[in-house]
């Protein structure tokens, strides 16, 4: 069969138009994609480039990026006696100046105390170093003294203000020294000293050569003494003091010690322990 050249034109012709309409929506489709990609790159270069302008000094606020300036203190000074108004004068916020004022008034003595104002910075602690002065600080000569002289102490007649002298025994310890002797009655060992409330090993170890126990104690008559004077020594507890009471009402009065053990809750252990506190008389 002879087919034409004008009939083989359009064969051809009707051919690429079949393919044109069959692949057009995918070819409209990688367009598309192309144009969104550089949209998104576009959209995305210049959220960067905004976000970057606002990260600039010149857009950040200028309390936020204003550096402090620290002052040179005027003369020499007592850190304990700075007020708040010349710290800030300084250069520090009020707040700051607060921190410190709670320091300041434990007492700061060493140039180290300083450093650990932690609302200090490095560069106002340079400044103000070389003008500081620091006080002695409270009962070291006091203490340094004693401990030199050696004076030995008498236990159940020194006074706070003589025990607080003592290396490892302030203000504090030394109140409760007192305190403690009077509901015993007067001590008997010095190792009695550990059962005092805030002092321990380490601090009985740095004065107990210079204490002694020259007094003689005080004891508790166990055939007069009231439930209330019983029950305040350390040693007898309400339970044992309002037992020791109801015994001596049954019997009329001790005639001897040991028949405290008459009583379930006084074991031997206690009654060694509070012998040398009671007497008959």
């Amino acid at each position: 069969m002879f087919v034409s050249e004008g009939n083989k034109r359009g064969v051809v012709v009707l051919i690429l138009l079949g393919i044109l309409v069959v692949f057009s929506p995918r070819i409209y489709g990688l367009l598309k994609d192309e144009d969104a990609i550089h949209f998104n790159r576009y959209a995305l270069k210049s959220e960067m480039e905004a976000l970057n302008r606002k990260r600039t000094p010149a857009n950040r606020s200028r309390s936020f990026y204003k550096k402090k300036h620290f002052k040179v203190p005027p003369s020499q000074f007592n850190p304990n006696e700075y007020s708040k108004q010349q710290w800030m004068y300084l250069g520090l916020s009020e707040k700051q100046a607060h921190v410190v004022l709670n320091f300041t008034k434990r007492g700061v003595y060493h140039l180290e105390d300083m450093q650990r104002i932690f609302v200090i910075p490095d560069e106002l602690f340079q400044l103000v170093k070389d003008s500081l002065v620091f006080p002695t600080p409270p009962n070291t000569f006091k203490k340094e003294t004693i401990a030199l002289k050696k004076e030995i102490v008498d236990l159940n007649t020194a006074s706070a203000e003589v025990l607080e002298k003592l290396p490892g025994i302030g203000a504090y310890t030394a109140e409760n020294i007192v305190k403690y002797r009077s509901k015993l009655g007067g001590f008997i060992a010095k190792e009695q000293l550990l059962e005092v409330y805030h002092l321990n090993l380490q601090n009985y170890e740095q004065f107990e050569s210079l204490v002694e126990i020259k007094t003689p104690i005080e004891p508790i008559s166990i055939n007069t003494a009231t439930f209330e004077q019983l029950s305040a020594h350390p040693y007898l507890s309400k339970q044992v003091a309002n037992s020791i009471v109801k015994i001596r009402n049954q019997k009329g009065g001790f005639k001897q010690l040991e028949e405290l053990k008459a009583s379930k809750l006084i074991n031997e252990e206690l009654y060694l322990k509070i012998k040398p506190y009671i007497t008959l008389e």
